[in-house]
C-alpha cells in the first residue's frame, strides 16, 4: 500500500516507504481513523505535522493527522506514530 502525505494544500509532500504498522479503517456511517507506526527518522517530522494529509492509493478517502507521538523504546530505538481520522 502507497501512502502519501499532502500538506494543507492538497499537495504532496512525502512517500512514506517503509513503516512497521499501518491501519486504515473506512466507514460509511461515521468517520475512518488511520494509525501509521514507524521507525522514528528526525527528517519525518519535517512532513508528518498535525492537519496535513494523508492518502493512500487503493482508496479514495483522505484522512487529517491530529495526533503525532514519538514513543522511545531503548530496545528497539524510537517510533513514530502517527493517528487521524477522515475528513468528510
Amino acid at each position: 500500500m502507497n501512502i502519501e502525505i499532502l500538506d494543507t494544500n492538497f499537495q504532496q509532500i512525502f512517500f512514506v516507504e517503509s513503516y512497521e504498522s499501518f491501519i486504515w479503517t473506512e466507514r460509511y456511517n461515521r468517520a475512518g481513523e488511520f494509525e501509521l507506526y514507524l521507525h522514528m527518522n528526525s527528517s519525518y517530522l519535517d512532513y508528518i505535522r498535525q492537519d496535513n494529509y494523508v492518502t493512500v492509493d487503493d482508496s479514495e478517502t483522505v484522512m487529517i493527522i491530529e495526533t503525532i507521538e514519538i514513543i522511545t523504546d531503548f530496545e528497539d530505538g524510537d517510533h513514530l506514530k502517527v493517528t487521524g481520522k477522515s475528513i468528510e
